[in-house]
C-alpha cells in the first residue's frame, strides 16, 4: 500500500485534500480525521479525503504537517489490524409498501424473481458503505454479497423530492437518502433510522466509509415480512 507525500496532496486556501488508493485507508482517515478537532469539515471520496481548517487558527504549513502525520497514523493501524476492529455492522429497518416502494416490482423483475422473492432475498445481502457525501449522512453502498447482479437503470425522469431514509437501488450499488432531495435512483424502501443526527456534534452521520449494512423488510404496519 503507497500513501501521499506532502508534494502530492492537493490545496487551496483553507482545505486540502489527501489522495488515496482503497477504501480501508480512507476509512482509518476519515475516522481519524474525525477525532481532531483541527478540522472543520471532513469528507471522504472514493478516491480523496478533502479536510477543511480555519486559516485563523492554523497556518497552511501546519495543516499539512497534521494531514501527513494522520497518513502515518492510518498506514500503522492498518497494517495492525486495528481498522477492522472500527468497523460497525447496522441492520436497518426497511419498510416496504407502495408508498415507499414505487419501484419494487420494477427492480424484482430486473432481477429475475417474483416481488413476493424479493424481500428474502434483500434480507441476505450484506453492503459496504463506500462513499459519502451529496447530503450530510448520505451514504453510497457497495453489495459485497457473492455472486454478480444487473446494472438496474437510473429513472427516465429524477423525483423532484425523494424521501429521507429511502433505499436507491440499482443492483450492485445502492445509496440512502439522509435528507428529503432529488434523486434519480429506483427506490424499494424507507428507513426510519435517522441517518444524520446534528445533535451528535463528534459523529452526525450514521454511517461511515467501511461500515457494513444489512436490512430487515417490514410491512406498513412494521410487522416481518
Amino acid at each position: 500500500m503507497s500513501y501521499a507525500t506532502p508534494g502530492q496532496l492537493i490545496s487551496g486556501e483553507d482545505w486540502l485534500a489527501i489522495p488515496l488508493e482503497d477504501w480501508q485507508a480512507m476509512a482509518m482517515l476519515q475516522q481519524m480525521a474525525q477525532d481532531q478537532s483541527l478540522w472543520e469539515a471532513v469528507v471522504a471520496g472514493e478516491t480523496l479525503l478533502t479536510l477543511r481548517y480555519d486559516p485563523a487558527k492554523v497556518t497552511a504549513r501546519e495543516a499539512h504537517s497534521s494531514a501527513i502525520s494522520l497518513l502515518h497514523s492510518a498506514k500503522k493501524s492498518v497494517s495492525s489490524g486495528e481498522y477492522e476492529a472500527s468497523q460497525q455492522h447496522h441492520l436497518l429497518p426497511l419498510v416496504v409498501n407502495a408508498e415507499t416502494a414505487p419501484e419494487w416490482e420494477m427492480v424484482a423483475e430486473q432481477l429475475g424473481m417474483s416481488a413476493s422473492q424479493l424481500p428474502q432475498w434483500l434480507e441476505q445481502r450484506v453492503y459496504r458503505v463506500s462513499l459519502t457525501g451529496f447530503q450530510p449522512g448520505f451514504a453510497y453502498l457497495q453489495d459485497i454479497s457473492a455472486g454478480n447482479l444487473p446494472e438496474i437503470p437510473r429513472l427516465a425522469s429524477p423525483r423532484i423530492a425523494v424521501h429521507a431514509g429511502s433505499l436507491g437501488f440499482r443492483g450492485a450499488k445502492a445509496c440512502l437518502y439522509a435528507h428529503k432531495g432529488p434523486g434519480g435512483w429506483p427506490i424499494i424502501g424507507r428507513s426510519n433510522t435517522p441517518l444524520f443526527r446534528p445533535d451528535n456534534r463528534k459523529a452526525p452521520a450514521l454511517l461511515s466509509i467501511g461500515d457494513t449494512v444489512s436490512f430487515e423488510i417490514l410491512d406498513s404496519e412494521h410487522n416481518h415480512v
